[in-house]
Parts: C-alpha cells; structure tokens; sequence
C-alpha cells in the first residue's frame, strides 16, 4: 500500500504533525488522501480525496450538506485574519506555519461564501489565489468590498511550494503595509 500521506511531506513539506492534527488519512481502496473539510465551528461539512499520482480528477469531493458554503476552515494559535487559497494542501502549509487558513476547493468565492467569512472572520481575510487567477481575486475584492474586508494578495507561485519562514514573513510584511 502507498504511503499518500510521505508523499505530502516529500512534495510539500507537510509535517505528521500536522496532518495528524487536520486528521488527514490514507484512503488505501482510492489511493488518495482524505482531507476533512471543516467548517467554521471545526464541524465536518465533508471530505475532499487528493489524487497524489495523477489520477483524474485530481480532487473527489463529498459534501454532506449540497447547498451549505463548502470552504475548509484550519483555525489556530495567534494570527486572527486567515490566508484564503485554492485548495487543501496550501491551506495545510499555511496553518503548519501557525497563521489561520481557509481553502475555497477552487477559486469560486460566491456571496453565500462571503456571508460566512463576514460572520466567522470579522478581521477580514487575505485572499491568495494562484497568479493564474489574480484576475478573478481583484474582481471578488471590488464585488464584495463594501460586505468584507478583504486584502488581495498577488502570489508569484503556489504557497504550497512556499516555506513556512516564507509564508509568515510575507503575511507579516502585507499586514504592515510593506507589500
């Protein structure tokens, strides 16, 4: 059986320390990663399963409510305003590198979205998609900016390649205005 779980600390980086803390798993039948998606309160909405061989689609997801907002939540230690990206494994990096974070499982960023980071991230948030969808960030921050504070952030790659060092200097460098 394929280790899923070594190939997220061989190709991210990503601690046992912390999928074990966001209770990520193998899934052995699928050959994939199962990824709790939680909400807000850290109740379970459902599950994502990450392809790590290149299997299609690359993410399966299982919803346990269809209509609610699906977007996971991985909440922790000091920093109160989140990084929102794409997917599961750069929300993880983001949180190993003790700053909250919240994945959207795409770059859709709808009003029934909004009204749940409005209500459960009253700071506001960072949204960092990736560069190929800056255009749709900058379109979400003017749509929504009298709803939500909301900080674009423009990335040159994906976070999950980034280093934890990287990724608490960069949000401490947006935060105080030097970005």
């Amino acid at each position: 059986a394929k280790d899923q779980l070594g190939w997220l600390r061989t190709n991210y980086d990503i601690t046992e320390t912390t999928t074990r803390e966001l209770l990520f798993r193998n899934d052995l039948r699928e050959g994939r990663i199962v990824i709790p998606v939680f909400g807000p309160q850290d109740e379970i909405k459902g599950f994502n399963l990450r392809a790590c061989d290149g299997q299609e689609p690359k993410v399966k997801t299982f919803k346990e409510d269809p209509d609610a907002p699906f977007m996971g939540w991985y909440k922790n230690r000091t920093a109160k305003t989140p990084i929102v990206v794409e997917d599961a494994i750069s929300a993880a990096k983001i949180y190993q590198a003790g700053i909250p974070s919240i994945f959207l499982s795409g770059t859709h960023l709808g009003l029934d979205k909004v009204r749940e980071l409005v209500r459960f991230s009253p700071d506001g948030i960072i949204l960092a998609l990736d560069s190929d969808a800056f255009d749709k960030a900058v379109s979400y921050g003017v749509t929504y900016r009298l709803l939500l504070k909301m900080r674009i952030w423009k990335i040159d790659r994906d976070i999950k390649y980034w280093s934890e060092a990287e990724i608490r200097t960069r949000y401490n460098e947006i935060w105080n205005g030097e970005y």
